[in-house]
């Protein structure tokens, strides 16, 4: 996989969601000073800048590709951030590589038990994977509502050059599949979960306490206001520095 690199410091490697890619996570970044961490913006197989690079989607395998990258640049221990799809490469990783990583980051995250969605959920998303209105639909109902039509624009963009429908199609698959063998519980003491209160009802604040329970025995959860599915791009100042007393 390839990476967008930013910065000097402890390596951070940064898991995207299913509508985006490294440029996600730009505005945030922007708000570090350049020697505080060197953030891996990675792009999974058939996004971004790893848009030719085509594999099984898994979480086994898409888990093991984010290792062999950090053993190809160098990376012996890196903290963790995922987003969303992510959240469950991000758990899978904390329990097969706990002396790897130091500190684990949820953004609005699918928990360890997989996507709880309903027969008409899931008839919308396969919608989505394959139509750019829809695409952007998705993005409103998940707390694009608050923002202007130039924002709007930009995220629609970022999620539909991503990836083509095909790799959006196949990611859906993977983590709206059932979860099989069940998650175990992780052994992490270190876990941050952030989250935005104008989401949808499955990543907000309550809905993700009672997902991570079973599986983490602490962690800290920040729930801001007027942020959707999407902190990183709608107040990226304020999680980056929610982000920096985490991991500092």
């Amino acid at each position: 996989m390839r990476a967008e690199i930013r910065g000097e410091g402890f390596p951070i490697i940064v898991l995207h969601e299913w509508l985006g890619d490294h440029r996600n996570w730009q505005p945030m970044i922007d708000c570090f000073s350049s020697n505080s961490f060197q953030f891996h913006c990675l792009d999974l197989p058939g996004y971004g800048l790893s848009k030719n690079l085509s594999c099984e989607i898994s979480i086994d395998r898409i888990g093991k590709l984010v290792l062999d990258y950090a053993d190809h640049v160098g990376i012996n221990n890196f903290s963790l951030i995922v987003h969303s799809m992510s959240g469950l490469i991000g758990h899978h990783l904390g329990i097969t590589s706990p002396n790897r990583i130091k500190s684990l980051c949820f953004f609005c995250p699918v928990p360890p038990n997989g996507f709880q969605a309903t027969k008409g959920d899931i008839e919308k998303m396969h919608f989505v994977a394959q139509d750019r209105s829809a695409v952007r639909q998705a993005i409103l109902d998940r707390g694009g509502y608050v923002e202007n039509k130039e924002w709007v624009d930009k995220k629609e963009n970022i999620a539909w050059t991503a990836s083509t429908p095909e790799t959006k199609q196949a990611y859906l698959d993977m983590f709206l599949a059932p979860v099989s063998p069940s998650p175990q519980k992780s052994s992490f003491h270190k876990v941050f979960i952030l989250c935005g209160d104008i989401n949808l009802p499955f990543y907000k604040r309550n809905s993700l306490e009672r997902e991570f329970s079973p599986f983490y025995e602490n962690f800290e959860l920040i729930a801001l206001e007027n942020c959707g599915h999407y902190p990183m791009l709608q107040n990226p100042k304020l999680v980056a520095q929610a982000l920096k007393n985490y991991l500092e």
